[in-house]
């Protein structure tokens, strides 16, 4: 038997894939490449539309963000007022304080016979600071300064002219200042 093709189907083949090209002009790898790159822009872009990170449009509204900041001292308290304005990185506005509570850190200890006990922790504070923000709601949650969601449980850095938070949580988001 001879591995040779004839007739009109060899032609065809021959044809069809010349010089390793589909067609005589396309390499087939090239176009796998092309295929899954073009899928992998597509796969981002519906995961980024399908948060609400897109395009996110609405109307500016009102809304209160509480940030929580573990341990801080009496002296970071003091530095901040009602009505100071505090930013996020690159210096894009967040709002301004409406309200701030403090209480005394804990910290929890493992003892000798295995128990867990919380102990205050001498000067040191847990600040709750609500800002009032303006920005967009969507079905995707709270967004200020354009697409930067605002969600309980995300870390920010803020600040203010006074002082500089590097570990802000995000611990609630509200129409209302409750």
């Amino acid at each position: 038997m001879s591995s040779k093709s004839t007739g009109q189907s060899g032609k065809e083949e021959r044809e069809l894939v010349k010089n390793g090209k589909l067609f005589g002009l396309f390499n087939l790898l090239d176009i796998i490449v092309v295929l899954l790159i073009a899928g992998m822009a597509a796969s981002f872009l519906y995961k980024r539309a399908s948060r609400g990170e897109i395009n996110v449009l609405g109307e500016q509204r009102a809304f209160y963000v509480t940030y929580k900041v573990e341990k801080v001292r009496d002296y970071s308290l003091n530095a901040i007022e009602d009505g100071d304005v505090f930013f996020e990185q690159h210096a894009q506005v967040i709002g301004k304080v409406v309200r701030e509570r403090s209480e005394t850190s804990v910290q929890w200890a493992q003892l000798l016979d295995g128990t867990i006990e919380k102990y205050p922790m001498e000067d040191k504070y847990d600040l709750y600071l609500t800002l009032e923000a303006s920005g967009t709601k969507t079905s995707g949650g709270y967004f200020i300064n354009g697409n930067n969601q605002v969600a309980p449980g995300r870390d920010m850095a803020i600040q203010s002219n006074k002082i500089i938070m590097g570990s802000a949580r995000v611990y609630a988001v509200s129409d209302n200042l409750e």
